[in-house]
């Protein structure tokens, strides 16, 4: 919520959130965001497994694990 808040507060757009990996790859590929803000925790595969999978789709994407 922390993170959430303080990137609306500086001015930029949270465009979604998940809470399932797959939800998260489903949604990054669908919006294409400039930058993805990851938990290491998630439930079935672990944020880094799904910043793997996230890198595959696009080998340029900024990503900040948390």
């Amino acid at each position: 919520m922390m993170i959430k808040n303080h990137i609306r507060n500086t001015g930029h757009e949270v465009v979604c959130e998940a809470d399932l990996w797959l939800k998260a790859i489903a949604q990054f590929k669908s919006l294409k965001p400039d930058l993805v803000t990851m938990d290491i925790a998630m439930p079935m595969l672990d944020g880094i497994q799904a910043v793997e999978e996230i890198i595959k789709f696009n080998q340029r994407q900024k990503i900040n694990v948390l």
